[in-house]
């Protein structure tokens, strides 16, 4: 935790860095505080109140937080020889800027990073960026948190509508919502479990706890079907999309997740499951803990960082390989990463989260797409972020992203 006195000079050093004033020793002393802090969210919150107060005093154009602490963490300026900072701590801030700034990240070796440069110059250059694909009237936002609920008798209401403490009365049973979970009485509910689904629409996602305390991220365009109360000796559920799990370990009890075909067996454990219906393969990848896949007659384990494929249909192969875990959690973190990715691939992902359309002009080379960058930001910086990468051009008119080489 920062002291007073620590969190007062590296506000005073980050202005200055800002500012292009920073002495060399300030320089060293910055960087030893950064590497040393344990802090990362307090951190997080004392460069927000900087660029806060710079702006509000006119002294640097409007450069997003995470762009700015990026370029501090990469500056070849700055003293990282010396006790270079724990890569696996760096990634952390880059993600919890992600998530939390809710600003945009640096695509990877773009443009900022390794010459000295001041405010106006990096102002300019998000200018720039933004200005790279061609701009529209309309400014599509990012997805928002958004979900609906169709309940045991077929009734739909928005999460939003859906206050803590409300009574939804049912035929022989009745709902509430108590600290985020839907709790169901009744004789009914009690002999046979009562199924509700909750779907995320293009531009939604949504984060929910199941009656048994496993915490669920649904991703956009995606549902799952649950029981309001699980009874009997295994907790089952259905998903269709995307789904994020980190099940409440029971051991008298398996948590089996449905996608298609494939069944998948867990006591307690994250991991996340990918199976859009216009995907060709369900895929399922461990973060921590262990899981069992059975599709048909074949079954395999997984290990934490391991991913599953399987096909849809009767195929009953089970293909598994080692995977990059952030990149495959990277939406539920608040971002996008793409890892050698191929346009069209990275384009799905986009035009789910900004519930837009995709146009192809021409063929899509080969050439992969690499970069982070935040969820949070409207479509129109994005695209001018991924038009830099020399990947495509990419026009926005109206809803539909034309996609040319």
């Amino acid at each position: 935790m920062l002291n007073g006195m620590e969190e007062q000079r590296i506000n005073y050093l980050l202005k200055s860095y800002v500012n292009d004033t920073l002495s060399a020793p300030e320089k060293e002393e910055l960087s030893h505080l950064l590497r040393c802090s344990t802090d990362d969210r307090k951190l997080g919150e004392d460069m927000q109140k900087v660029v806060d107060e710079l702006l509000e005093q006119g002294k640097m154009n409007d450069v997003p937080t995470e762009q700015l602490w990026a370029s501090i963490l990469e500056d070849s300026r700055m003293d990282w020889q010396a006790s270079p900072p724990e890569s696996g701590r760096r990634s952390r801030l880059l993600v919890y800027y992600a998530a939390v700034a809710a600003v945009f990240i640096a695509v990877i070796g773009f443009y900022y990073f390794s010459t000295p440069r001041n405010p106006q110059d990096v102002g300019q250059a998000d200018a720039a960026l933004v200005s790279t694909a061609e701009q529209t009237e309309e400014v599509i936002h990012p997805g928002t948190q958004q979900a609906t609920l169709t309940l045991p008798d077929g009734k739909v209401i928005a999460l939003d509508d859906l206050t803590e403490g409300r009574l939804i009365d049912g035929e022989d049973y009745a709902l509430r919502l108590v600290d985020g979970v839907l709790q169901c009485t009744g004789e009914e509910a009690q002999a046979v479990p009562l199924m509700a689904t909750l779907n995320t629409p293009r531009g939604g996602e949504y984060q929910m706890e199941l009656p048994d305390g496993t915490q669920v991220w649904l991703n956009a365009s995606s549902s799952i079907r649950y029981p309001i109360s699980f009874t009997g000796n295994q907790r089952e559920v259905y998903i269709a999309g995307e789904v994020y799990f980190d099940v409440k370990k029971d051991v008298n009890r398996p948590f089996v997740v449905h996608a298609a075909e494939t069944k998948i067996t867990v006591l307690g454990t994250a991991f996340n499951v990918s199976a859009y219906a216009d995907a060709s393969q369900i895929q399922t990848t461990l973060i921590e803990g262990s899981v069992r896949l059975e599709k048909g007659s074949a079954v395999r384990k997984l290990r934490p960082g391991q991913q599953a494929s399987t096909s849809r249909g009767k195929n009953s192969q089970i293909a598994v390989r080692t995977v990059d875990v952030e990149e495959m959690v990277a939406w539920k973190n608040g971002y996008f990463y793409f890892h050698n990715e191929h346009i069209k691939s990275a384009m799905e992902k986009i035009a789910r989260w900004y519930d837009v359309d995709v146009v192809y002009v021409g063929a899509m080379s080969k050439k992969g797409l690499d970069g982070t960058i935040s969820r949070m930001e409207n479509l129109n910086q994005l695209l001018g972020a991924l038009a830099l990468t020399g990947a495509a051009k990419f026009t926005l008119k109206g809803r539909q992203i034309i996609v040319q080489e």
